[in-house]
Formats: structure tokens, C-alpha cells, sequence
């Protein structure tokens, strides 16, 4: 059954095909006469050829020439088989005018032979029958011909019946007139009201459709959403004003543009039209078009096929609809839930008498309960006993005022309390006024709040200043210790900045400290704070990077060097002294260690023995003994007594002279 069913699919695709009017033919009544025409016309053709065959089967005998029947069937076949190519080329009336004259010619000529004795004894001599035939010629020009040829034709296929008794005299004209004549009239009045009928209904059919095609173009022009009808190839011949506006072209530039330039994938394009083939039709399909200034639109195409009567396809009619804001809304509110499912802080809605009618998890995390459990709970059991006594009063507040903010305490499932502190406002859904709340467990803050107080009372203890700020150099805590030293009040010293506190000198130094610290994690440096009074104070900063709120701060401890920078400098000075007393005496002065390696010796001492700084430096005291043993007794005496005063020694220059000298 299948297979049969396949095989007539095949053979209408081919019939139709092969009576597809020609592409020249735009007008649709001309398109339907061109289609039947082609139709009978084939029909004509294989009606002779049949007729043909059997004329030479059964006059096989004879030579063909022998038989005029045989050759006017094949003439008549090939004449209608010129008149159907003409018609597939568009030339519908000079072949309708070539097919009706070559039928009435046939059937003249085939009266002509049965007359002249031809076709005997088939036919007798006076045998006129056939011309009632002619009637098909009528028929043939009433339904293909316009009115005013169809009468041509009638009055030509009438004159020439009244030559039949001219060309044959042995043919009576009363023969003709009552015979073959009163005939045709009767049927020629027939067909002129059938075909006037038929004309009426033509007409009819082409308001309607004319009608219908106004309705369609005016929904087409005035529909909202974007209308587009696209052929074969892609291209898009005709666009609506919701599409030109839809995607930002002049609908000049639009039409006559390719349907794959909208796409935001092109390769996208290939799968729409595989899967409408595969369909036949395609609704609400999913795709992202790109407008003219490149933004791209989530959009729904619906797509109707339009084939041609062999199957063929010959545009596709398109609905575009815009779905990106729609998309948006709903991803956002898909976001939100998601948000509001994943926040740390407990959402609830609650309706004014107290029910709760929407609870995120953090709300069951916080109170024990699962979401089921607490939405259509009252609120009030979620308080304390005097807290359950304030929620009139504060869902009236709420209701008055539109918000209120609030510290309460909650009792868990497990009957543990829990601080929370609880911000609400008034919002209208859906004609009803509901109560937004977020809830935040405060128990966890109160104890950091405790602990900061005890390390801040802490750090108020020390002496040294402490000091926290940001990369930047923004204090955000100072212990009093700090404010104390510098002259200022604490909320004062907030205010500033580490480099509106340091010396000039050192505040230029603050990035590169900063790059210190992130590189290495902590530093320890020299620096200058001003004072309030603008005095000068020398500090030692130790400081490290610590992580808060995952933000990178700088917590530094600042200890006043003031009096180490005195005793460095005082004993800078008794050095200073010391060196000019060491150069400017007139005695030799050198100092070496106990090994006797000199570390040290004066201008004079250099003078005296002849030898360069660099020559004496580092070399043995030995070297300016005359006798090494002299310089070991001279040891033993400083280890025994710890000092030696006036020790009798001979020295030596770099010359050689021996000198003594007093040690």
C-alpha cells in the first residue's frame, strides 16, 4: 500500500509539472486557462496517438501514404504538441487559438474525407455526422478563449459547415441546416450560458480572492509582529513595517536583502529551513537575529512552506516574534530567586495578620524549621514569649510607616534563642500588601562585638601606637596610645591620612612601602610622624599585611625612638671628638688588637715610621719592633697589670732606623 501510495505521489508531482503554467503568467485566471489547456492539450496528443496506432495496426497491410485518416491524426498531434510548447513558454492565446483551430480543422477535415469517398465504405458519401463533432470546438473557445474571439470562433466554425454543400455539391444544405446547424445553435446557446455562468462565477471568485488579498495585505502591513515572506534562494521579497522597524532597516534596503544577514549565527540559517523540510512547518523556533546597528534579539520564528503544484518550494512565510525582553524578565527573575535562595540573610514574606507565606532556606537554617514548616506559620512563633506581645504593634508601625527596622529574639525549633535584627517594608503584589523581611542572625556579631571591645581595650593598654588602614593610607582604627603621642583625639586621627601624618621626607616614601608589604608581607623601617603642634617624632614601624572582610589592610605598631636617637647621636658626637683628638696629636696614637693586627693609627704615627695608611692597616704591630721578643714582653705586662705606662721600646722606621721610644 505504501509503495502505491509513493508511486501516485510520483506521477501527480510529474502531471503537475508538466502542466505548471509558464513563470510569465502572473495573472491568475490566465495561470488556471494556461494550466487546462496544457492539460487537455496532452490529452489531445495521447487521445491521437492511441488513435494513430490502432489506425496503423489495422491498416498494417497498406503502404501508410495510403491512409489520409492516419495522416491527419499524426498532423493533428504534432500541430497540439507545437500549441502545448508555446503554452509552456507563456504564449497561452496564440496556442489556445493554434489548439481550437487544429481541432475544428480536424474535424472539417475528417467530413472533407468521408465526403470525397476517402474513408469508404466506413463512412457513406452523404455522411455529415461528424461535423456534430464541432461542438468540442465550441466548448473549447467558451472555456479558453476571451468572449470576444469565443464568438470569432462560433461564427467561423458556422461558416465553414454552410461551405461543406459548396465544396460538395452532392451534399444538401437542408441536410446541413436542420441536421448538424440546429444542433450546434441549441448547443451553442448552452454553452454561452454555461460559459457566462461560468464567467459569473470567475468574476465572483476574483473579488473574493481580491477581498481576501486586501484583508491578508492590510494584517500583513498592521500586524505587530514582524511578517516576512522569503523565496527559495533566501531572499527576502517582502517585509511588513513591524519588521523594517524590528530590526532597523528602510524597507527598501530590507527587501531584496538575504534572509541569512539577520541571523546572528549564519550557520543557524541551515538548521531553521533543514528542520521546516523535515516538518513542513516550523512554530516558535528559537533563534537570535542581529539587528542593523549589531545589537542581537532572542526571537520566536514560526515558518509556513508554500510549494508550487509539483511540490516544489516557493517561498517561505515567516512570523518573526521578539522575545528578548520577555527572555530578560524572566532570566532576572529567575536570578533573583536564585539570589534570594542562595542569600545568607533570612527573606520572608509575611501577610498582615502574621502568616508567613514565603520563606527562603537561610529563614530554616536560622530557626531549625524546614521552609514547609514555617510557610502558613504565624510569626509569632518563631518570637519570644514578649516578643510574640510586640508583633501587632510592630506590623501596625510597618503598615503606618512602610518600613521599620528592629532587634529581636527568635526561638529555634531545638528551643535555642537567637538575636536577630530584622529590617522590613511594605510591598503590593497582585492587589494584596504583604511584608518583605530579612532577618539577620545577630548572635555571632554580638560576640565579635564583645571580643573587638576586650582587644580594643587591649590595645588601649600598650604603650606603643597601633595603628590600621587600607592600601591606601585611610586610617580605620587607632588605639589611644596613638592619638596621645601625636597631640590629637582619636576620632582626629581617623580622619587623616598616613601621609598627612608623616614628615614630608617620609610621605613620599608611602607606595613604595606599600610594594614592600605586598611583596613580602611585612617591613620594619624608620619613619617621621608629625605632631599635632607640628613637632617632629622619630619612630620604629613594624608592620604586616593582614586579611579583614577579604580586603588587604596594613596593621603597623610605632614605638618612640626619640631618646635612642639622642644616645645614637650623643655618642656620634663623643666619636666625632674623640677622632679629632685622635688625628691632632702630636704623639703617635694607633690601635690594634690583641693579636696585634693595627686597627688604627693617627697622621703623626704615619710620619713617624714612613709608611702609608694602607702599607700599616691590617698588617702585625711587630712590623715597627726592632725586636718581636720586645713586643711579647710588652703583652704579657698589659695582660698582667691590664695597662702599661711609659714602657721603654725601640721601634723601627721603613727604613731601618731604630728609634726608642716611650709606650
Amino acid at each position: 500500500m505504501t509503495e502505491m501510495k509513493r508511486e501516485s505521489s510520483v506521477v501527480t508531482r510529474l502531471w503537475q509539472r508538466l502542466i505548471e503554467p509558464s513563470p510569465r503568467l502572473t495573472d491568475p485566471e490566465l495561470r488556471a486557462r494556461s494550466r487546462l489547456l496544457s492539460g487537455l492539450l496532452l490529452l489531445f496528443v495521447g487521445v491521437s496517438m492511441v488513435g494513430a496506432a490502432y489506425i496503423a495496426a489495422r491498416f498494417s497491410l497498406g503502404p501508410a501514404k495510403a491512409n489520409p485518416e492516419l495522416l491527419m491524426i499524426l498532423a493533428m498531434a504534432a500541430g497540439e504538441f507545437v500549441a502545448y510548447l508555446l503554452n509552456k513558454r507563456g504564449a497561452y492565446l496564440p496556442a489556445a487559438l493554434l489548439a481550437g483551430g487544429l481541432v475544428a480543422g480536424g474535424i472539417f477535415g475528417a467530413t472533407h474525407f468521408i465526403l470525397s469517398g476517402a474513408l469508404a465504405p466506413t463512412y457513406h458519401l452523404d455522411d455529415v455526422s461528424v461535423l456534430a463533432y464541432l461542438v468540442l470546438s465550441l466548448i473549447f473557445a467558451a472555456i479558453l478563449f476571451p468572449v470576444r474571439l469565443a464568438a470569432v470562433a462560433a461564427g467561423c466554425v458556422i461558416a465553414g459547415i454552410f461551405l461543406v454543400p459548396v465544396v460538395h455539391p452532392h451534399v444538401s444544405y437542408s441536410s446541413i441546416v436542420f441536421g448538424t446547424v440546429l444542433f450546434l445553435l441549441v448547443a451553442a446557446v448552452f454553452i454561452v450560458l454555461i460559459a457566462r455562468h461560468w464567467q459569473g462565477i470567475a468574476r465572483h471568485r476574483r473579488a473574493t480572492i481580491a477581498e481576501v488579498g486586501e484583508r491578508l495585505s492590510s494584517l500583513f502591513e498592521e500586524s505587530l509582529d514582524p511578517i516576512f515572506l522569503i523565496a527559495a534562494d533566501g531572499t527576502i521579497t517582502a517585509a511588513n513595517a513591524a519588521g523594517s522597524k524590528l530590526f532597523g532597516y528602510p524597507r527598501a534596503e530590507l527587501e531584496g536583502r538575504h534572509v541569512r544577514d539577520l541571523y546572528a549565527d549564519v550557520a543557524r540559517r541551515a538548521e531553521v529551513i533543514s528542520k521546516t523540510h523535515r516538518q513542513g512547518q516550523l512554530y516558535d523556533e528559537p533563534v537570535r537575529l542581529r539587528k542593523r546597528d549589531g545589537s542581537v534579539l532572542d526571537c520566536l520564528m514560526t515558518i509556513w512552506l508554500r510549494r508550487d503544484s509539483a511540490g516544489g518550494v516557493l517561498e517561505y512565510q515567516t512570523i518573526v516574534r521578539d522575545v528578548t525582553d520577555r527572555l530578560s524578565a524572566e532570566e532576572d527573575v529567575r536570578l533573583r530567586s536564585e539570589l534570594i535562595a542562595l542569600a545568607q540573610d533570612a527573606v520572608y514574606l509575611v501577610e498582615p495578620g502574621g502568616e508567613i507565606v514565603f520563606a527562603n532556606e537561610a529563614l530554616g537554617r536560622l530557626t531549625g524549621y524546614g521552609v514547609e514548616e514555617l510557610v502558613g506559620m504565624n510569626i509569632r512563633r518563631l518570637n519570644t514569649p514578649e516578643g510574640a506581645e510586640e508583633v501587632p504593634s510592630r506590623i501596625g508601625r510597618m503598615l503606618r510607616e512602610g518600613e521599620l527596622e528592629f532587634a529581636t529574639v527568635y526561638v529555634r525549633k531545638d528551643g535555642a534563642q537567637v538575636d536577630v535584627e530584622v529590617r522590613t517594608r511594605t510591598i503590593e503584589t497582585m492587589g494584596r500588601t504583604l511584608l518583605l523581611s530579612v532577618g539577620r542572625d545577630m548572635t555571632q556579631r554580638k560576640a565579635d562585638e564583645a571580643e573587638l571591645r576586650m582587644k580594643g581595650e587591649l590595645l588601649d593598654s600598650v604603650h606603643d601606637s597601633v595603628f590600621l588602614h587600607d592600601l591606601q593610607g585611610n586610617f580605620l582604627y587607632v588605639n589611644e596610645a596613638a592619638a596621645a603621642t601625636l597631640g590629637y583625639r582619636r576620632e582626629e586621627l581617623v580622619s587623616l591620612k598616613v601621609r598627612q601624618m608623616s614628615s614630608p621626607k617620609h610621605s613620599v616614601l608611602f607606595r613604595r612601602r606599600v610594594d614592600v608589604l605586598l611583596r613580602k608581607g611585612s617591613a620594619a623601617f624608620e619613619s617621621e610622624y608629625l605632631r599635632k603642634d607640628g613637632s617632629v617624632l622619630p619612630v620604629e614601624v613594624r608592620a604586616r599585611l593582614i586579611q579583614s572582610d577579604e580586603k588587604t589592610q596594613v596593621l603597623s605598631v610605632a614605638r618612640d625612638i626619640t631618646e635612642q636617637k639622642r644616645a645614637q647621636q650623643a655618642l656620634k658626637d663623643s666619636e666625632e671628638k674623640y677622632r679629632r683628638l685622635f688625628e691632632q696629636s702630636m704623639d703617635v696614637v694607633y690601635v690594634n688588637s690583641r693579636e696585634g693586627e693595627i686597627l688604627d693609627i693617627n697622621q703623626t704615627g704615619l710620619d713617624l715610621f714612613g709608611y702609608t695608611r694602607e702599607e700599616m692597616i691590617g698588617h702585625d704591630v711587630r712590623m715597627v719592633y726592632a725586636d718581636s721578643g720586645e713586643r711579647s714582653a710588652f703583652q704579657r705586662k698589659i695582660d698582667q697589670k691590664g695597662f702599661v705606662v711609659d714602657y721603654e721600646a725601640t721601634l723601627r722606621k721603613k727604613d731601618g732606623m731604630r728609634i726608642d721610644c716611650m709606650v
